[in-house]
């Protein structure tokens, strides 16, 4: 079994790597041409397994289209230095009146729903690797777990008091459920699929943090994810300044579980963007950048983070930022600084940031141990996150807010990477296709020894082409 691997692969025997190719060729029981009349036609269980993966895929197109329209909302709806909304471009994309664009619309003044694409989102990844699991039954626990958090707070929902509810979350995932950070097997696939870590109560920072939101915004607490370096946190977030964020605000270790002490450890999140957090870093790629700043009146309407952390690895520890500097300094083995302006952003952290940085886990995952097949699959769930269309009109705001969504550097690299997967796979046309889209690109964005690699590797793909193309008379 590969390291990267927990033993418990998926289901449906012959898709255990989940990727692309692993069930190329696997037969049909019945149904040949000529046979019986009436006979019906019948799949084999690989390629109905494959098949749903494929689906995955495809809904998961589907599902980044409708999150590019929220972000692109969200970033309208956010307050411009005049105290508007949005500036120029809040009109634009107004035309359209395709029930999409209005779901989308409603979606966009609605964190909790933003969230549940989120976890979506979550749930077609981790089709690549078990396309037969059941999304009723990780709702199931998540609706169980907020139920049990609900019964510890009282009913009045005014005295539902952030880091109240942080504390009720703790008791219920850490001590009745037994949740904990993996650091046995901290680099497991199944650490990155959300389904095993509901099942197997382990996982990873990013995957727990998602659990830990998803109980909070059932139980009507938003929780904002912050994207640090080496290490992914939570922050709670209180309504508007009308509401008061309790008693218990001053004291972070009035959230903390009874089971906070499950180690530090050396272990880090694979995707390390960097040594210094900034409003810049909350985002995924070199185009992030902090918000303009808003108005106080606008502020006094907006939802405020508390300027506290959660790691949801660790317990659901409360933590002061100083205190989440040591830590991730001490995991990064350098000097780290969370810039302030970062715990005051109110602006949730984009769905697609959040997917992009557990996809990025398991591309480093299947890369260190050479599972090509899902390494292609894990892939093209990138690109499509990176590619989903937003309207052109308005696409900048939101390539800033979410750190570049449609970079052209990030995606040549996974075209790139595309096709060298097709290549491993002995799959030549497709391999040629990737790498000439990936050559074809501005040549300021790659480097000229890795263009002449590239072209070396598609010059032989098109040579074993002409190979095994079979002779005509």
């Amino acid at each position: 079994m590969d390291s990267g691997d927990s033993g418990e692969g998926p289901p449906s025997g012959g898709a255990e790597r989940g990727g692309p190719g692993s069930e190329a060729g696997a037969g049909s029981s019945s149904g040949a041409p000529g046979g019986e009349a009436g006979e019906p036609l019948t799949l084999g269980a690989g390629v109905l397994s494959r098949m749903r993966q494929l689906r995955a895929l495809d809904e998961y197109r589907q599902l980044m289209e409708q999150l590019a329209e929220v972000e692109l909302r969200q970033q309208q709806q956010q307050p411009g230095p005049s105290g508007g909304r949005g500036g120029s471009g809040s009109s634009s994309g107004a035309s359209g009146s395709s029930s999409s664009a209005q779901a989308a619309a409603s979606l966009s003044s609605s964190p909790a729903s933003c969230s549940e694409l989120l976890l979506q989102g979550a749930l077609l990844i981790a089709r690549h690797r078990y396309p037969e699991l059941d999304e009723a039954e990780v709702r199931g626990v998540l609706d169980d777990m907020a139920r049990k958090a609900s019964a510890l707070l009282p009913a009045e929902a005014e005295r539902r008091y952030p880091l109240r509810v942080v504390a009720a979350i703790n008791r219920v995932m850490y001590v009745d459920y037994g949740f904990r950070g993996n650091q046995e097997d901290y680099y497991s696939a199944d650490n990155s699929c959300i389904n095993k870590v509901v099942e197997r109560r382990v996982g990873i920072p990013i995957t727990l943090s998602l659990v830990y939101m998803e109980v909070g915004r059932r139980l009507g607490l938003t929780l904002r994810g912050v994207n640090l370096p080496g290490h992914f946190m939570i922050q709670p977030v209180r309504g508007p300044a009308s509401a008061s964020p309790g008693p218990d605000v001053g004291s972070p270790s009035a959230g903390s579980s009874s089971s906070s002490s499950s180690g530090g450890g050396g272990t880090q999140e694979t995707e390390a963007p960097g040594v210094t957090a900034t409003a810049a870093g909350s985002g995924f790629g070199p185009g992030a950048g902090p918000a303009a700043p808003a108005d106080d009146d606008a502020n006094e309407e907006a939802e405020q983070p508390l300027e506290v952390l959660i790691d949801a690895f660790k317990g659901g520890e409360v933590c002061y930022p100083a205190e989440a500097e040591e830590r991730l300094s001490e995991l990064l083995g350098a000097p780290v600084r969370i810039d302030p302006q970062l715990l005051k952003e109110s602006r949730p952290l984009p769905p697609r940031t959040f997917l992009l940085r557990m996809l990025s886990n398991l591309r480093s995952i299947y890369l260190s141990t050479q599972q090509v097949d899902s390494l292609l699959t894990v892939v093209k769930f990138m690109r499509a996150t990176l590619e989903a269309a937003a309207p052109e009109a308005a696409a900048a705001p939101v390539a800033a807010a979410i750190g570049g969504p449609r970079d052209a550097s990030s995606l040549a690299a996974l075209a790139r990477d595309e096709g060298l997967c097709y290549f491993a796979l002995k799959r030549y046309p497709e391999a040629v296709e990737a790498l000439r889209e990936y050559l074809a690109v501005d040549p300021s964005l790659v480097s000229p020894e890795e263009a002449q690699t590239v072209a070396a590797v598609l010059e032989e793909a098109r040579r074993r082409m002409r190979l095994n193309r079979p002779d005509r008379d």
